[in-house]
């Protein structure tokens, strides 16, 4: 009789080593870490430093970063321009000018930092997702790096946004063609001088010549604007008063610079009979009130509500319009002059 035996018991197989099964999880933790913080900086070269950022070109072509902190000149005018529509196009030529330089320096790191952002989310994913396939150890590491891997390999997006502007956009090309466009407008600065000559027009004069010829005894369209202080102004409400009505704009060197001006004659209110200063922007009414605070504004600053002529044709910041019992008595451009407007605001 044979005599049974057990068998022996086979030991269960060893859980590899801690390091062996852990190493895809560390390692798609660090690079979706490391992806991460390549991402943030493509996102921050894309969206939050080129908003003020000074992009200079040097004779090689090659764009530069200017570090002063030194804000750019503002563009010398193209002429003595009346109705304002040459120099607001030379400040747009400009603004396209100081955008595509923006673009052409910044879109290629942008390309760089997102391409390595991406490459290091999508090797950190395939790490995570090996280690979790496995079931091994330190599944929550291998989890963590999976996820921020991925977030990180979504840099594709932004990667494809940055090839798309450099090889459709070609901002660098079409700089070109905005600085010839520039120039082209820049060579008819004689004719324009020769023509306002010839129409008699004195471009010395502070009034503004071509709105005046037009608009010089006219009744001044309807203008509502809210201000600061949520109050409605409508102009054709004011018919008994003087109003002088300053367009200014929040960004404009000139009109910043005739704040001092606005706040004397507005101290002087009480010295006037049937008076209404009224300072009109177009931008965001949120941003008129912080220029408000930020310069100790205390004459009235409204937002307009949509433009009639010829408040629409305005293309010289600041304008001020002198409507008297609803006609319009002058119009003036450029720099504002205290003492013309105390003389204007006394006249009978």
């Amino acid at each position: 009789m044979e005599t049974m035996t057990d068998e022996p018991d086979v030991p269960a197989e060893a859980p590899p080593p801690a390091a062996e099964s852990s190493w895809a999880a560390l390692a798609s933790l660090l690079l979706g870490c490391l992806g991460c913080l390549a991402l943030g900086m493509a996102v921050m070269l894309q969206w939050y430093l080129p908003k003020k950022a000074n992009i200079t070109e040097g004779k090689n072509g090659q764009f530069h970063l200017d570090t002063t902190g030194k804000a750019p000149a503002p563009a010398s005018p193209l002429v003595p321009d009346p109705s304002g529509r040459m120099n607001q196009a030379q400040t747009d030529l400009e603004e396209q000018k100081t955008a595509l330089r923006r673009k052409a320096y910044f879109t290629p790191r942008v390309f760089r930092a997102s391409n390595i952002a991406a490459g290091l989310g999508i090797a950190g994913f395939l790490l995570g997702l090996y280690h979790l396939f496995k079931k091994r150890g330190r599944r929550g590491l291998a989890s963590m790096g999976t996820l921020l891997s991925g977030v990180a390999a979504l840099a594709l997006l932004l990667s494809g946004m940055s090839l798309y502007t450099m090889e459709v956009e070609k901002p660098r090309q079409m700089l070109r063609k905005v600085e010839k466009v520039e120039t082209q407008a820049k060579s008819l600065i004689v004719d324009f001088k020769k023509i306002y000559q010839q129409a008699g027009i004195n471009l010395d004069n502070p009034t503004n010549p071509l709105l005046d010829l037009d608009w010089k005894g006219e009744a001044a369209p309807n203008l509502t604007a809210k201000s600061t202080y949520d109050y409605i102004y409508r102009l054709n409400e004011e018919s008994d008063k003087r109003v002088f009505l300053v367009f200014l704009r929040l960004n404009d060197p000139m009109s910043h610079a005739s704040l001092p001006a606005l706040k004397q004659f507005w101290a002087n209110r009480a010295e006037y009979q049937n008076f209404l200063l009224l300072a009109v922007m177009n931008e965001n009414l949120a941003d008129i009130k912080k220029y408000r605070e930020e310069n100790g504004i205390t004459f009235p600053l409204t937002k307009a509500g949509p433009l009639e002529e010829p408040y629409s044709a305005i293309g010289v910041f600041p304008t001020v319009f002198i409507i008297d019992r609803t006609l319009i008595q002058q119009i003036l451009s450029g720099p504002v002059d205290f003492n013309r407007l105390d003389a204007a605001a006394r006249a009978p």
